[in-house]
Order: C-alpha cells, then structure tokens, then sequence
C-alpha cells in the first residue's frame, strides 16, 4: 500500500480476516484509533513504521490475540502509556525507536513470550517500563540514545538490557540479566547485587573512579571499563572475577606494576592501551596462561621486559597490538624479528598508517641518534622510511633501494616494450584503408600483422620468467631474511598484466570483427 493517510473504524479488516501480515509503512498515517484492527484475529505481523504517526490509541491494536510483531518505529508519536500492550501472550517483537516519544509508561507484564523492545532513539523525560518475565527470561530491552537522564533503576528480569549514549549518572540493577551496556553516559557509580547473575557488563565511556562494587560480580565474563578514570588498581582488584574471559581497560589510567591478573585464567583478550604506559615488564601478565590477544597500542612505551620470553610467560599469545608508542626504530626491529619467530602476529591499522612517516613494517618508531652506533648494519636492512604512508607499494629497504630501483626499471622497461607493440598493432589496424583489405593476395601484410600479435604474446609469456629472475635478483642482494615483494605490490603487477592483455585481447577482437565482414582470413595461414 501507498499514500494511506487514515484507517478507522473497526471493519478495516473485516474482508481479511484470515489475514496473517499487513504492511502499511511508508506511508501517511497520522493517528491509529481504537480497536481498528480488532477484526485481524489472525494477523501475526503489523508494519506500521516511517508513517507520521502522531498518536496511538490506548485500544488500537485490541484482538491482535496472535500477533508476534508490532513495528511502529520511524514515526512522530510523543505519548506511550498504560495497557496499550496488555494481553498479548503471543508478541515477541515490539519496536517503537526512533519516535519523538516525551512520555513511555506502559506494562508489558502479560507479553510473556516478549523477545525485545526497541525505545532507543527518542526525547524521553517521563519512563515506568513494567516488565514481569519469566524467571529465565530472554528479553532484549534497548533504550539507547533516548535522552535518560539521571538514575535508572531495574527490578524486572530481562535478558540484556543497552541503553548506551543517553544522560545517566546512577545504575542499579536488583532484577536478573545477562548483560548490561551503558557505554557513554555520566555514570559514577553503578550498584548491582553479587549474587545476580549478569555475565557482560559495557561501561565504557562514563566517569567511574571506583569499581570495588563491581569486582564483587563474581560470574562476570567480559567486563568494559574503557575510557573511565578510575583509580589505581592493587593486586585483589580482579581477584574474585576468575571466570573473566574478556577485560578492556583502554584509556583508563591504570598502571600494571605488578601482577594484578593472578585470578584470570581463563582471560582470552585484555586491552591496556592508551594508558601512558612507559615500560612494562611482561611477567607481570605471567598468570594469564590463556590470553590470546594482547593491546599495547597508543601508550608511551620505550621497552618491554622480557620480550624474549614471552612465548614462556604468555603461552596462547596469538595477536599484539604495538603501534603509536615510542620505541626506537632498532629496538622495534628486534621485537618484531622475536614475534616472528615465534608466530605471533602484530596488529597494524591501516587507518594510521597515513600518518606515520617513520615506521617498521608498519610500527611507527623514533629514529635515535645513537641509532647509528652498533646497529647501523641491521637498521638499514629492517627499517623502512615511509615518506609517503599512503603507498605501501613504494616502500622500499635502505640498503637495497638503488639495485631494487634498477629492477623494477628493467621490468618496467619489459611492460613498455610490449605496450608500445601493442600500440602499433592498433595503429596499423586504424591506418589500414578499405582498399587494403586483406585478402589471399597481400599474404605479407596478414603475415606481418600476425607476427607482430605473436610477438606481443611472447613476451607477456615471458614475463612471469623474467619478473622472477628479478626477484631472485633482488633476493640475493637484500640481507634480510624473509623479506619479500609485498602482497600488494604483487597485486599492482598483476593487474596491471591483466589490464594489459585484457586491452590486448579487444583490440585483436576489432581487427578481427573488421575485416570478418568483408570475407577476410585474418588469422589464416
């Protein structure tokens, strides 16, 4: 349906009465009155979303006793209120976000199949949501970005519960739930009984400083707590949280001078970036046995203690994040041969990488001057001084920088032979006249043609021969071992090949399509 503007009265469905999903958005509904869809007692799905809906009537969706979907989201509405949702035993999905909504109070007590409700993104000041789930509840209640403001208290249980970029300072949670995202609010202090059950909690982006309370949450498993200032922490800080797979405490203040994970197992991922770290001694993460992912990007680290060992002391280690910290060129060479070594990979952000002039394979790092003491030979051969960060394809090794450049001349010198052929081929084909039509009696000029077509393919078959001598080539005079063309600069070659034998292909194909007309053998011998 299209261009809608009003259904009332409570026949609007009494010709369908079987019907089972009615979609009515996009369009310009501006009020639902009551009971008007009491006749769809089998309607199951209800679109009513990007309408102008301004108001809904307390009884409009009556005798929808099967309906599992209801979508007013994208509307005008301001008001929700009372038991415009009673009785539904059947509705899973309620959304009503991205609405003008100043006032939702309303009771969902009798939506016992209830899966999620969607309030996010509305101008809320007034809010009472009356939730009595089953005991094992799986409800899903997202209320981000809808303007609330100060505490926000939740006694009902509920499966997960986002209200993430709204206003508020205060959280307790008494009901049972899983999980809990209030990212980027003005929380302070967040309350939650031990003994409940939640699994997840987000907080990241608020103004927490103590999180003695929630380190009592002893079944937590991921725990966000970046971009909060909180306090130093001490060595019982995470005690409690042995079931704690996932801890982020990026931008949080922290220092990690001693060993405060000794409980933490079974941790797969911690984040401790952007703390300001200077050193770090990796023993002090000795207890995380499991940890696979290590971030220690965007700090003020000139060394890690213990490089060496790492494999020893982090035994699942996998991925380590170094960027934008300020180790030495030589020493960020040293740790990267380590890693490599022992096949762990180092996080590099392409996003950042267009700010760095100074870098080893992607790391950027400082160049000292007593860089140049003792370790000359082996910076020269590691770093890689990128001028231009934009291009990976252009960077090149100090110590073989004139002999590659000679390489890539002679290849270049290859593709343009075998271009400027092509080109001629092209030419040949334009300049060629009706009269000089081939035929059985200017065998020389179809000969010519075709040879000069042989020529070309030639010497693109020869190319993966010669592109190798060259990197044999330049294998040999590099000192440094597994070092390689990049992937991307792979890639370039090949699809500049590709492009070239591809224009190659169509312009034989013309000549060919030419000359096919006028009765013309053109690849007959």
């Amino acid at each position: 349906m299209s261009h809608v503007r009003q259904i009332n009265g409570n026949k609007t469905l009494n010709g369908a009465k079987n019907l089972k999903i009615l979609d009515l958005s996009r369009n310009s509904l501006e009020e639902i009155e009551d009971f008007v869809f009491s006749e769809g007692k089998e309607l199951v799905k209800l679109h009513l979303s990007r309408n102008k809906i301004i108001s809904v009537g307390l009884n409009a969706f009556t005798g929808l006793e099967k309906l599992e979907l209801l979508d007013l989201s994208f509307n005008t509405i301001k008001i929700l209120q009372g038991e415009i949702f009673s009785g539904f035993t059947k509705l899973k999905f309620i959304y009503v976000n991205n609405n003008a909504i100043q006032s939702m109070k309303i009771n969902l007590n009798k939506c016992s199949n209830l899966l999620e409700f969607d309030g996010s993104y509305n101008n809320i000041i007034e809010w009472n949501l009356l939730l009595s789930s089953p005991k094992e509840s799986n409800v899903i209640v997202k209320l981000s970005n809808a303007n609330l403001k100060n505490s926000l208290t939740s006694a009902s249980n509920k499966d997960e519960l986002i209200v993430d970029g709204n206003s508020l300072d205060y959280v307790n949670i008494k009901g049972k739930l899983r999980r809990l995202s209030a990212k980027n609010n003005k929380i302070r202090y967040i309350e939650i009984k031990p003994d409940i059950a939640i699994t997840t909690l987000e907080l990241a982006g608020n103004m927490i400083t103590n999180i003695e309370n929630i380190t009592k949450i002893w079944m937590l498993e991921k725990l966000d707590l970046s971009e909060n200032p909180l306090s130093q922490l001490n060595v019982s800080t995470f005690s409690l949280l042995d079931d704690l797979r996932t801890l982020n405490l990026r931008s949080t203040g922290i220092s990690v001078d001693q060993n405060y994970f000794t409980a933490q197992k079974k941790l797969t991922f911690l984040d401790i970036s952007a703390n300001g770290l200077t050193s770090l001694n990796l023993k002090n993460l000795k207890s995380l046995t499991s940890l696979q992912t290590l971030y220690l990007h965007e700090n003020k680290l000139i060394e890690l203690e213990n490089i060496e060992d790492i494999k020893k002391i982090l035994p699942s280690l996998t991925t380590i994040s170094l960027a934008k910290n300020r180790f030495s060129c030589s020493y960020i060479s040293k740790i990267l041969t380590i890693l490599n070594n022992l096949n762990i990979s180092v996080q590099v952000s392409t996003k950042d990488l267009a700010t760095i002039n100074t870098n080893v394979l992607g790391i950027d790092c400082i160049l000292l001057n007593n860089d140049d003491k003792g370790n000359s030979s082996d910076l020269e051969e590691m770093i890689i001084l990128q001028k231009n960060a934009k291009d990976l394809a252009n960077r090149c090794f100090e110590n073989v920088n004139i002999q590659l450049t000679e390489n890539i001349q002679n290849l270049t010198q290859i593709l343009n032979d075998g271009y400027f052929a092509f080109k001629d081929l092209l030419n040949m084909s334009t300049n060629l006249k009706d009269e000089d039509v081939i035929t059985n009696d200017n065998i020389p000029e179809m000969n010519y043609t075709k040879i000069l077509s042989e020529e070309i393919f030639k010497r693109i078959d020869n190319l993966p021969d010669q592109f190798n001598m060259i990197l044999k080539n330049y294998s040999m005079q590099s000192s440094v071992d597994n070092m390689d063309f990049t992937f991307w600069e792979y890639f370039a070659l090949y699809a500049f090949l590709c492009a070239m034998l591809q224009c190659l292909c169509f312009g034989l194909f013309c000549i060919y399509k030419r000359y096919k007309s006028k009765s013309t053998y053109f690849f007959s011998v």
